[in-house]
């Protein structure tokens, strides 16, 4: 499955901090990301496929893939029930 950022979330890069700002234009609601929660958006949130974001996540931060595949799954679910992400259409 994929998905995509919602058309209502603005993302800001914090210059010279390592999270990113994720604020929904329609609820007014803020939603900050810390580096690793980042790299899940920037992979899973851009069409990336499960499988290749936990692979692409644990080669960025030198990890087993098997070690954070739940991780990333249970972070990926968090950021489609805050609405942040949907379903590629």
């Amino acid at each position: 499955m994929q998905y995509k950022i919602c058309d209502n979330i603005e993302v800001t890069e914090v210059s010279g901090e390592e999270f990113i700002i994720c604020f929904d234009v329609e609820s007014g609601e803020s939603h900050v990301l810390d580096v690793a929660a980042t790299a899940v958006l920037n992979t899973v949130g851009k069409g990336m496929s499960l499988e290749a974001a936990v692979n692409a996540i644990a080669a960025e931060f030198e990890a087993e893939p098997g070690e954070i595949a739940g991780d990333v799954a249970a972070f990926t679910q968090t950021l489609i029930e805050k609405k942040i992400i949907e379903k590629a259409v």
